[in-house]
């Protein structure tokens, strides 16, 4: 029974080494992503205050940036303390008030990258055995929770959110190994075949836990859920083809393409959320793909009084400053070496330059610190 927003308050304490800002992750409509995230100033003794407003149990991760961090509950209207322990090369995150079940949870920290989680999963197992032991894992996990419920140890809100949690991960993960299956099932020097059995277990997958279940929006890992089945609708429609899919990846509107099927299959409430996560994190990979500016621009039209906005528009502002600095015309001093689809090999790029120093910086657009270090050349 949580009807309207209400005022929601964090004090905590940074104990040793007091750093310079506490990150937290903004439960922006109820939701956990790491992509929308605060920070805030601690005092001279290291005190610090979050205030936030919601109107449903929501999670807040909380970190000190590259030191320590760990995941708070939070119920609308109450009132939590935490304490960092920063000192030498001692590291943690403690719960000192808050809703039951709080230390437990963190004790059991669980992994949060559902790509990595796939790769225990995606053996030479059938999909039947797959399924099965994300399953067991599942259970493994829950029981922690299930005898802490009945021994009165934590909130039955509390427990519904780690199975709501513990629902969208696993749902998640079992969605990315099938997703990798079919894939690797479309290379053509690859002999792994995606058959009918596969199929229907993934559309099952998602029969199970539906990605419109609104209580699976408070779950950290909604957003790497409701992707994949995205991609599944997108992949298993009639009228899918990989030759439009190479076009529009060609045309420089593959995240468009994506958007266009995600706005078929969720409704409004999730295609907000789900637009936000999906335009945030291909930004912050740094690839400065022009159509994400034209995708937040429709964004701001669709949703103009959204909580996202700032954060995506401080996330598309270095798109857009790069795409300025690119149209401006090159130094006279650089010059672009011609005719490349002659070079076969560095040995040739090099004989172009005898007698010559040569200075060679190897990098990759997905590579942030490669990327970060063109400033100083």
């Amino acid at each position: 029974g949580y009807s309207q927003e209400k005022e929601t308050i964090i004090t905590g304490k940074i104990k040793g080494n007091i750093a310079e800002k506490v990150g937290f992750t903004m439960p922006i409509q109820n939701t956990c992503n790491w992509g929308f995230k605060d920070f805030v100033k601690p005092d001279s003794l290291g005190n610090f205050k979050i205030i936030v407003s919601i109107d449903q149990p929501a999670i807040m991760k909380l970190f000190i940036p590259k030191k320590t961090g760990g995941s708070i509950f939070l119920i609308p209207g109450k009132n939590y303390k935490v304490a960092f322990n920063s000192q030498n090369d001692v590291h943690n995150f403690e719960i000192l008030k808050g809703e039951k079940g709080q230390k437990i949870y963190n004790k059991n920290a669980f992994s949060g990258n559902v790509y990595s989680a796939t790769k225990k999963f995606k053996s030479n197992y059938s999909v039947l055995q797959i399924q099965q032991n994300i399953v067991n894992q599942k259970e493994k996990e829950l029981s922690i929770f299930q005898k802490a419920l009945q021994q009165n140890k934590l909130s039955q809100a509390f427990y519904n959110f780690v199975k709501n949690e513990r629902d969208s991960y696993y749902s998640a993960v079992l969605a990315q190994v099938l997703l990798s299956k079919f894939h690797r099932s479309t290379n053509p020097n690859n002999s792994v075949l995606f058959t009918e059995t596969m199929k229907e277990f993934w559309k099952k997958s998602f029969e199970e836990y539906p990605v419109t279940q609104k209580q699976l929006l408070s779950s950290p890992y909604w957003y790497e859920y409701a992707k994949n089945y995205i991609e599944y609708k997108q992949y298993t429609a009639k009228d899918f083809s990989f030759e439009a899919l190479k076009k529009a990846y060609k045309n420089g509107l593959i995240h468009t393409q994506h958007i266009i099927v995600a706005e078929k299959y969720l409704s409004r409430i999730f295609l907000e959320n789900y637009k936000a996560a999906y335009i945030g994190k291909q930004s912050s990979q740094k690839r400065f793909k022009k159509e994400l500016i034209t995708l937040f621009t429709t964004f701001k039209k669709e949703f103009p009084k959204s909580e996202y906005i700032p954060y995506l528009d401080a996330m598309i502002q270095p798109i857009i400053t790069f795409h300025k600095k690119a149209s401006v015309p090159l130094n006279k001093n650089i010059q672009f070496v011609k005719k490349t689809e002659n070079i076969n090999s560095l040995k040739e790029l090099t004989n172009l330059f005898k007698g010559k120093r040569i200075y060679i910086d190897v990098w990759a657009t997905w590579c942030g610190p490669c990327k970060e270090e063109f400033k100083y050349l």
